[in-house]
């Protein structure tokens, strides 16, 4: 290459030989020499890593979610008219007792299976009866029965319904504010 000498010294020419002679040597010397590779900090590859990792587990998360969703949408128990509460399910989940106005102003106790449409009554009593409680054997349901203003009463009766064996009175409840909390009974794990 060279350089012309006149008033803009920046000027440089070449003969197109001279050119091409240039660029095999560099094409020659670029197939020789091994490019160095592109080091990274560890800190950055640990990074990327750890974001990779969590967007992996986050993906499999959301279609481990879509695809139990559809099976737990939730279903009905019941759908009677009038008013139920105070729902317990038995000890194998197969069953629940509740309260239910079959006769508008007078709940009674009433046992379902879980798939199945057929309900029992468990009691008859013209009082109100709410709260049911099952004993952990599922043999026995305890409940309240409310014999007064301020009055109630713990009974227990078998699952399947029977004579009742009134445990308790108590008072302190009265009609349109009950004192008693929501979940009234409970049992010890040896069924007492």
């Amino acid at each position: 290459m060279l350089r012309l000498n006149h008033e803009q010294r920046g000027s440089v020419y070449a003969y197109i030989d001279e050119l091409d002679d240039s660029w095999k040597g560099r094409s020659e010397s670029a197939a020789v020499e091994p490019v160095p590779a592109r080091q990274f900090p560890w800190w950055i590859v640990a990074a990327a890593g750890t974001v990779v990792l969590f967007g992996l587990f986050n993906v499999v998360m959301l279609d481990s979610r879509k695809a139990t969703n559809p099976a737990q949408l939730p279903v009905p128990l019941t759908t009677f008219p009038e008013f139920e509460s105070h729902p317990a399910f038995s000890p194998d989940g197969n069953r629940f007792a509740f309260a239910w106005n079959s006769v508008p102003g007078n709940a009674d106790i009433f046992m379902k299976a879980v798939d199945s449409p057929d309900v029992k009554r468990i009691t008859t009593h013209p009082a109100t009866d709410f709260g049911p409680a099952w004993s952990p054997d599922g043999e026995r349901i305890a409940f309240v029965r409310q014999t007064g203003s301020e009055v109630g009463e713990v009974i227990l009766v078998p699952a399947e319904g029977g004579a009742e064996s009134i445990l308790g009175e108590f008072s302190g409840m009265t009609q349109g504010n009950l004192k008693v909390p929501p979940r009234h009974l409970g049992w010890t794990p040896d069924s007492r």
